[in-house]
């Protein structure tokens, strides 16, 4: 019997370990959350990692050609537009952004805590888009706030944007 719940209880972690990520989100709380993870220890990363924790290109490409997703005819437009070595050059940038902000308010990333959230939701045309500050705090007891653009794909939000650090007011 004891066999049977360990073979049990490691086809369940495969399982778990192989399901791809699922990086639609329910609700800006959920949106918040995930970007707080992104934020964690984001100096450690590379730029690829952070494209597959945020969006990929082909990630991008596939939201603007989803029936379901609520882009609008001009964001859907704009989004198929924009090439693989464009996305990739915004997103480095973010990125850099962000570590390099990090670096200029002394932002311990290892020890960050989760702080607050404001949101806004954006609905009109056809499009549905939500803008969220992730607040959180640093060792020194500053708190900083990340800003996030992510659009309806017909399940949940998907970040497509993730940048901006700044000092609370």
């Amino acid at each position: 019997m004891k066999i049977i719940k360990t073979l049990f209880a490691l086809v369940f972690l495969t399982f778990l370990s192989c399901k791809k990520e699922d990086k639609s989100f329910e609700t800006p709380e959920k949106v918040a959350a995930h970007t707080f993870e992104v934020l964690k220890n984001i100096d450690k990363k590379s730029n690829e990692e952070f494209l597959q924790e945020v969006m990929t290109y082909q990630e991008f490409k596939d939201l603007a050609n989803n029936p379901n997703a609520k882009l609008g005819e001009i964001v859907k437009s704009n989004f198929e537009s924009v090439s693989e070595e464009a996305y990739t050059d915004t997103s480095r940038r973010d990125f850099n952004d962000i570590k390099e902000t990090g670096k200029t308010y002394n932002i311990d990333w290892s020890s960050i805590t989760f702080s607050d959230f404001k949101h806004l939701v954006h609905e009109f045309d056809n499009m549905k888009g939500l803008r969220v500050e992730t607040y959180f705090k640093n060792k020194d007891g500053q708190i900083y706030f990340v800003k996030s653009q992510s659009f309806y794909d017909g399940k949940g939000y998907r970040i497509v944007k993730l940048a901006e650090i700044e000092p609370k007011r």
